[in-house]
């Protein structure tokens, strides 16, 4: 790679880097949630609760503590039972209360142990292994090219893509990707890459695959567009976002 070309992608992998730094007034924003929001936060915090116990920096569902103590006073009612301290009729009253006891403290029993608990507490708050699709979310999306119609778009708190198609099957896709709470994946771009501008935004443009890519991001998103067209084309698409 040549030392300006090398330059020019240094500058704009330095300028994003800058881009990522959050505004003094987000910095200093103090957020307040809804009264709803934090009715709804406590009942689940304490429906989680209620599941495990917290003890000696062990995190333990609480089926596992009630068996092993009806587990436990098993034990004790048998040994005392085969030391004859104890008859049949008062062992099983022992065990009977033993078992309350544990259900009364814990909330568990051993017909329905373990039947509704989550394996931990991560794997009670994580997310699916697909991203769910976030139709209600509302995103300016470029302004479509004269001959191109919007055929497709997918939308995620995560994600936003949006598919551009004209009468031959031509297609401009679009890419929209929080900076801070989103996965940028890696650009493989050419060696050869040119430098512009989209509204006030530093951003690259290269030929790859025989498809024109335009690259850019501002202080909270990642963009991308590219496809079998003109580069002024993508860069007055990206354009359109900011008016």
């Amino acid at each position: 790679m040549a030392d300006s070309k090398f330059r020019r992608a240094l500058n704009y992998s330095f300028l994003q880097e800058m881009d990522e730094i959050p505004p003094q007034y987000e910095l200093e924003r103090k957020y307040v949630f809804s009264q709803d929001f934090e009715e709804k936060m406590k009942k689940l915090i304490k429906s989680v609760n209620k599941k495990y116990v917290y003890a000696f920096g062990l995190v333990l569902p609480r089926y596992a503590i009630g068996i092993l103590m009806i587990v436990i006073a098993g034990s004790v009612v048998l040994m005392l039972r085969s030391r004859n301290i104890l008859d049949r009729s008062t062992a099983r009253l022992v065990f009977s209360v033993a078992e309350l006891l544990v259900l009364l403290m814990f909330g568990v029993s051993l017909k329905s142990a373990g039947s509704k608990m989550t394996t931990s507490i991560q794997t009670g708050f994580s997310d699916t292994d697909e991203e769910t699709p976030a139709t209600e979310l509302e995103f300016d999306i470029p302004v479509s090219p004269v001959n191109y119609s919007k055929s497709n778009e997918y939308r995620t708190t995560t994600l936003h893509t949006v598919e551009y198609k004209d009468a031959v099957g031509r297609i401009i896709y679009y890419e929209r990707i929080p900076i801070n709470g989103g996965v940028l994946t890696k650009i493989d771009t050419p060696d050869n890459i040119n430098s512009c501008k989209v509204h006030q935004w530093e951003a690259i443009w290269f030929e790859k695959n025989g498809q024109t890519h335009l690259v850019w991001a501002d202080s909270l998103y990642r963009y991308i567009l590219k496809g079998d067209c003109e580069t002024g084309t993508l860069i007055k698409m990206a354009e359109s976002l900011y008016k």
